[in-house]
């Protein structure tokens, strides 16, 4: 791990964030496997796990289409909408809000 850091430590900033938005891209691909996308009958922290994790990766993944890729990507607002259902079958609504009402502070006063 400390050849990832001395590496790390060698990158641009675009390119350090690059590789934490994908290295946050893939680990919640991972985590995937850890539940069934399907499964109706979860426990209800397992359930809340999903949501979670689900939310996670469309963040990154929409991170990842804003960069400098040829690839077409979802918009914006798409993202924000499947934020919000996932977010509503796990009962998180407040938490997403929350989250959404920090991020919009910190754009109005210039602290991105």
């Amino acid at each position: 791990m400390n050849i990832m850091g001395n590496l790390l430590s060698r990158l641009n900033i675009a390119e350090r964030l690059q590789f934490f938005i994908n290295t946050g891209f893939y680990f919640s691909m991972q985590i995937r496997g850890k539940y069934s996308l399907h499964d109706l009958h979860a426990q209800h922290e397992d359930h809340e796990y999903r949501a979670i994790n689900e939310c996670f990766h469309r963040i990154f993944q929409c991170l990842r289409g804003i960069g400098d890729r040829p690839e077409p990507r979802m918009p914006d607002d798409t993202v924000l909408l499947m934020l919000n259902d996932i977010a509503k079958e796990a009962n998180l609504q407040e938490e997403l809000n929350w989250a959404i009402e920090e991020a919009t502070k910190l754009l109005a006063n210039n602290h991105i």
